[in-house]
């Protein structure tokens, strides 16, 4: 009986000399794809809010621009940003907008400029509603993580 494992053992030491690494190789691409796939989340993610943020900050420039200084130049800029800011903020906030558009289009400037701080902190709500979440971490990563730390 140990003669018959005796002679079985370098066939079962080779066998899984081949496999281990075929096995090791395997959990190491999927361990790898699933980061890459959490960074690529991230990024994406990140790329948005900073995308929101960049239309905001635009859009508050050109409307203090436009209530104080009424040329072509700056009437078209503030009219490129208020399209794209409008499909970004919620209801409330756009009805206020198009109130504040109607004023700019009627040359009404002194109107206008009161709704410069009111708007600036409704968008500094929204801003402030854009976290940049934190990546999150594989349960393998987190698990090789905590047995370092014991």
């Amino acid at each position: 009986m140990i003669e018959k494992i005796s002679s079985l053992m370098p066939s079962i030491t080779a066998i899984v000399a081949i496999i281990a690494p075929v096995l090791i190789a395997i959990i190491n691409n999927h361990h790898q794809y699933r980061l890459k796939k959490m960074e690529l989340e991230q990024k994406s993610y990140e790329q948005s809010v900073l995308h929101k943020r960049e239309i905001f900050e635009k859009f508050l420039s050109a409307f203090n621009k436009v209530c104080q200084l009424q040329t072509e130049n700056v009437i078209s800029e503030y009219s490129s940003c208020y399209s794209l800011v409008y499909i970004y903020l919620p209801k409330p906030v756009r009805d206020e907008l198009g109130r504040i558009n109607l004023l700019i289009k009627e040359n009404n400037w002194t109107e206008a400029i009161k709704y410069v701080d009111r708007i600036s902190m409704d968008i500094a709500n929204e801003l402030e509603r854009l976290p940049i979440k934190q990546p999150q971490r594989s349960r393998i990563f987190c698990k090789a993580s905590s047995k370092k730390g014991t």
